[in-house]
């Protein structure tokens, strides 16, 4: 059996850890205050996707009306000026977009001028399949009017 004298050094101990977790020295559930930053987190996460999404369906609508100014058969000396200001209104558009992307913190450096080169390579491959197109076209003309 334990004296009264190791019964009271036992408890002193036990009194030290006590008063300690009264006075907030040990790690508790009530003490941490990490979930506001962790819910702060989630939202800046949740906000640059949103940011993203609407990039990309910026992008996508962009992308087709830009495409569509190549498909055009319009020639130049027909267009008026409403088709010309809609124009330099698409390209005004897109390069915004790029400019946007590129100052957006949350994308990688360069994203927007990538997003704009690779719209015109695409639709430089396009032109290209056109041109090839018109190329063969024209020399089945020859060879039958000879």
């Amino acid at each position: 059996m334990l004296s009264q004298r190791e019964k009271m050094a036992f408890k002193e101990e036990y009194d030290e850890i006590d008063d300690g977790k009264k006075k907030g020295t040990f790690a508790t559930p009530s003490n941490i205050k990490s979930k506001p930053k962790l819910k702060s987190f989630e939202d800046k996460v949740k906000d640059a996707e949103e940011t993203k999404n609407l990039y990309k369906k910026e992008a996508s609508l962009l992308s087709l009306k830009y495409k569509k100014m190549l498909e055009d058969k319009t020639l130049v000396q027909n267009k008026n000026q409403l088709n010309l200001e809609i124009e330099s209104d698409v390209l005004r558009q897109l390069v915004d977009l790029g400019t946007r992307i590129n100052n957006d913190q949350n994308e990688q450096e360069g994203m927007g001028s990538m997003t704009l080169i690779i719209l015109l390579l695409k639709c430089n491959l396009l032109l290209r399949d056109k041109i090839n197109d018109l190329e063969y076209k024209l020399s089945l003309i020859q060879k039958n009017g000879k």
